[in-house]
């Protein structure tokens, strides 16, 4: 094994004893469906959710390692090794997760642009910002006066 590879397993096996417990996969799946609900809402994307909720590098490196090794894997017929190699339980909750909260606001998302579409705007440019809030931290090596004008020329494009 690589150096790399080699260091994404063990920052897979720390982040796999998360979802060791039935209560580690429930709040997973919990954040798959934050995810999938962040999806439906404009200018919030699931990644934001992922990034918010402390799973986007798992999530990364798991969907990083659907590679070469795992092709060869699955051909050669070593399923539970393709399995581990690509964090297969952390992927499938997640996208149980994603796909449950995808359900759930399609139609109740359209409900209320028909029918309480201000409200319904008012709410998603508070996620917006509250997104922004919580992810301050994780871009403090920008300047200030520098994070909010890109942050504010990108939101612009995205309202």
């Amino acid at each position: 094994m690589s150096d790399n590879s080699s260091g994404r397993q063990q920052n897979s096996d720390s982040n796999d004893s998360s979802i060791a417990t039935p209560r580690g996969k429930f709040m997973l799946y919990l954040k798959g469906v934050a995810m999938g609900l962040g999806d439906s809402v404009p200018g919030i994307s699931g990644g934001t959710i992922a990034v918010i909720t402390k799973i986007y590098d798992q999530l990364v490196f798991s969907i990083r390692a659907v590679d070469l090794r795992a092709c060869a894997l699955l051909f050669t017929g070593k399923f539970a090794l393709v399995w581990q190699h690509i964090n297969g339980s952390f992927l499938l909750i997640l996208a149980a997760g994603i796909l449950s909260g995808l359900l759930i606001s399609a139609n109740t998302v359209l409900f209320l642009l028909e029918n309480y579409f201000a409200p319904l705007m008012a709410f998603f440019i508070g996620m917006v910002l509250a997104s922004t809030w919580l992810l301050r931290h994780e871009f403090s090596s920008l300047p200030g006066r520098m994070f909010w004008h890109y942050y504010w020329a990108w939101h612009s494009r995205c309202l």
